[in-house]
């Protein structure tokens, strides 16, 4: 894997995934909260839990737009995160409060800039961009202002991280394929401390200033080290194959580390492994896995939506493109797609806004769902879909220059239709074996649409509002409610399957 494209944040796969990856100083202090990015809740945004995993809480939850949050890191008084965001429309650094009140944007930068991290007094943030054209690592005021490239190099620099005690800087230089961890200082001279045949990146200090923590890639595994911060005394402390092991941060207290230990995905063509934060000793004994629990389920599970409230454990928001918005209100979960919405970019252009239901399907399954067109203009190119995604199969009620429908479809080209004046009613999506069936009601009873071959691989399903090319930018919305999803429980994983990552530990200072 190309460290250049971890450093970018361009790239697919477990490449995008580390793409979001940084680390920041461990303060020193009492053991606080811990931050961290999650896709639990949909898309990204910023979490904080206890050291135990408990009392988890989202910071930064926004169910209606296209919005990214990542790479928390608490200021040295554990009263302040600061964090990359896209909400104003590019990546920025903000700030906000230790409880996610008064985001405040600090940068206005060209490209994308990340990781940054408070410096040891808390007067200054360091942080990656690519404002001067190539990674270079920057320094700014608390303020957002006095912003200085402190690296101005031609090549890759990039995962800058503080010292907790003075104003040293460890970065990851890229020269080629090799990548060796730097520290730059105000009053002394660049400084190489890694330089062995791996890949060394996310460094982070210890508490006392004395050690690094880190990234090693070598022999094509990544895995945590620790050494001393002149480089001497490298040590592995793990050593898990088909683990790969990210983002390691010591405790305030310096007896622990937290970092994610990341495996292949459940659904083997989803674009992220699964991740979930950990913590340990400094020997790499006593580890403690603090993913997400498992929801408890029977089946048929149903939900009305009558609560006003998404179920975060049960449902993630996704979205193509921007302009699409979810709300769950009127006791029913209502997608909007707005008429100045823009389509995402590549081979398959779309504007969606998608419910996603949290559980990996392995087997059979029966999954139905009442619709009702809000606003609806005729031929206004949007789809309302009941999805099998990754299975490849939907049921849908669509609007075309043509006319009303409902429509089916199996991957790759095998597709139906049945016309119709309907303004609300019910999808269904059946799969037995290697065949999926899809059906529409038909006032007194579900009438059959497409029945066909389709893939047995795992599988999400998914409630969606979609439209492609020939979106004809007029408001549009829809209601869903009266889920019902009927299943084997042993084919059903409900299991944490979204990533974490970006786990930073809060230290207490009184």
């Amino acid at each position: 894997m190309c460290r250049k494209i971890l450093a970018s944040g361009v790239g697919v796969v477990l490449a995008a995934l580390v793409a979001s990856l940084t680390a920041s100083a461990a303060f020193p202090g009492k053991n606080g909260k811990i931050v961290f990015g999650s896709q639990h809740a949909g898309e990204d945004e910023i979490w904080v839990m206890n050291s135990d995993g408990s009392e988890r809480r989202n910071l930064t939850r926004h169910d209606g737009a296209k919005i990214s949050n990542i790479d928390p890191r608490w200021s040295p008084d554990g009263r302040r995160i600061v964090f990359s965001s896209d909400r104003s429309g590019s990546g920025q650094i903000w700030v906000m409060n230790a409880n996610g009140s008064n985001p405040t944007r600090l940068t206005n930068l060209p490209g994308r800039n990340r990781y940054p991290a408070f410096t040891a007094d808390g007067k200054q943030i360091v942080f990656q961009s690519l404002a001067s054209g190539n990674f270079e690592i920057y320094r700014m005021n608390s303020d957002g202002s006095g912003v200085t490239n402190v690296t101005n190099d031609p090549g890759v620099d990039w995962a800058p991280a503080t010292s907790s005690r003075g104003k040293k800087i460890v970065f990851t230089r890229e020269r080629g394929d090799s990548g060796h961890l730097f520290i730059w200082s105000p009053d002394a001279p660049l400084k190489q401390v890694t330089s062995t045949a791996g890949y060394d990146y996310l460094a982070n200090w210890s508490p006392s200033g004395n050690d690094l923590v880190f990234v090693r890639y070598l022999d094509a595994e990544d895995e945590i080290y620790t050494a001393h911060a002149d480089g001497t005394g490298a040590r592995r402390l793990t050593d898990t194959p088909g683990v790969t092991e990210y983002f390691p941060a010591f405790s305030p207290d310096g007896t622990r580390i937290t970092y994610i230990a990341c495996v292949p995905p459940s659904i083997p063509a989803a674009p992220n492994p699964n991740c979930a934060i950990h913590t340990m000793n400094l020997d790499g004994s006593g580890d403690v896995d603090l993913a997400f629990p498992t929801p408890q389920t029977s089946y048929p599970w149903t939900d009305d939506f009558n609560d006003n409230t998404r179920n975060v454990d049960r449902w993630a928001v996704l979205h193509d493109g921007t302009g699409g918005y979810e709300n769950e209100t009127n006791g029913r979960v209502e997608l909007t797609i707005m008429r100045d919405a823009t389509p995402s970019t590549g081979q398959y252009p779309q504007i969606n806004v998608r419910y996603e239901f949290a559980c990996v399907l392995n087997g059979d399954f029966d999954a139905q769902v009442d619709y009702e067109l809000l606003d609806w203009p005729a031929g206004n190119g949007a789809f309302v879909h009941l999805n099998a995604g990754y299975i490849g199969a939907n049921v849908s009620r669509q609007s075309q220059s043509w006319g009303e429908s409902y429509g089916a479809a199996v991957a790759p080209d095998k597709w139906a239709v049945a016309p119709t004046a309907d303004t609300s009613g019910k999808l269904r999506l059946v799969r037995s074996g290697a065949t999926v069936t899809s059906y529409h009601w038909s006032g007194s009873g579900w009438s059959q649409l497409l029945s066909e071959s389709a893939s047995e691989e795992p599988g999400l399903i998914l409630l969606e509002l979609a439209a492609y090319e020939s979106f004809s930018h007029e408001l549009v919305k829809v209601a869903f409610e009266n889920f019902v999803l009927d299943a084997d429980e042993e084919d059903v994983d409900c299991s944490h399957y979204r990533p974490d990552w970006h786990p930073d530990w809060q230290p207490i200072t009184k």
